[in-house]
């Protein structure tokens, strides 16, 4: 058993820097990732002369890509759209920062907070306040939900700060993709000494609380090439510290799990132009909050 093993997480810093290389990897199609959201947006319809503005809550939003997609959709609609941050990095919140005030600009009616924090910090604080309900017309949760003490009580919460008719979208990995299936099989593992939260867990706590939800799986690919090429390289150690989401792994791991976590990899790729690819799908869950008749 690797009882060495320190959750990457733990050093927002170094996480940040590996996003960032896993994203320079990273193949995906945006184009079908914007008409998912475009088809979102249309959707959910807010009578503006009953609100103030649209406010929106994004966790985990690291330096903000994906969330600025969403972002100009809601702007070109509503005149008046407040977003509040919580992401543990500071580094990643301030380039996020850079990118809102350049946004701005062209929309006066847009203004954002900031909470340097991880998501259940910031839960346990609004809970505290006792002001943590029915805020948000939407919930933005790309990639974060990994990292919660208890999903069950994480996702009650994004469901309690949500206004009905509105809308919490999380994307998680897809547990049929490989690396999916290699976040299955570790964090759901007892001898495995880190455990987060993957997409199965997440769509049990969808269907034991019946919330209305839909599911998409959205195509990518990994060049995953260093790794297996040269696995001793920094980037091809760097990679694996961020598909097990810990630090340094291929030296704190023991062989036996070493070996099989490298066996996802070096038996799950495919060959295109010269390069090694695994699959890295992404399920798009988008839960709606249906309105209270009174």
């Amino acid at each position: 058993m690797a009882t060495n093993l320190r959750q990457l997480d733990s050093d927002p810093a170094y996480y940040h820097k590996l996003y960032n290389l896993y994203n320079e990897r990273f193949m995906r199609n945006e184009e079908e990732w914007k008409s998912i959201w475009q088809e979102n947006n249309t959707m959910y319809t807010f009578d503006d002369s009953k609100e103030d503005e649209i406010c929106i809550l994004s966790v985990g939003s690291g330096e903000g890509t994906r969330e600025l997609v969403i972002l100009d959709l809601a702007l070109k609609r509503y005149p008046k759209v407040y977003l509040r941050v919580v992401e543990p990095s500071e580094s990643a919140a301030n380039i996020f920062k850079e990118k809102c005030a350049k946004l701005q600009e062209s929309y006066p009616g847009f203004h954002a907070d900031w909470h340097i924090q991880t998501f259940d910090e910031y839960r346990k604080a609004e809970d505290s306040s006792k002001s943590g309900e029915e805020k948000f017309h939407f919930v933005l949760c790309l990639h974060c939900l990994y990292y919660v003490d208890d999903i069950g009580t994480a996702m009650q919460f994004l469901y309690q700060q949500t206004k009905p008719g509105g809308a919490i979208a999380i994307t998680m990995i897809d547990t049929k993709s490989t690396v999916g299936s290699l976040y299955e099989k570790l964090w759901n593992d007892d001898n495995y000494p880190i455990s987060y939260k993957s997409g199965s867990q997440v769509r049990m706590q969808i269907k034991n609380r019946g919330w209305t939800s839909k599911s998409r799986s959205n195509w990518g690919r990994l060049d995953v090439t260093p790794m297996i090429d040269a696995p001793e390289s920094e980037v091809g150690m760097a990679m694996l510290d961020w598909f097990t989401h810990t630090v340094n792994f291929r030296l704190t791991a023991s062989k036996p799990m070493l070996s099989e976590v490298m066996s996802f990899f070096e038996t799950g790729y495919e060959v295109k132009d010269g390069k090694k690819l695994v699959s890295n799908d992404r399920e798009e869950l988008v839960i709606t909050k249906a309105i209270t008749m009174k």
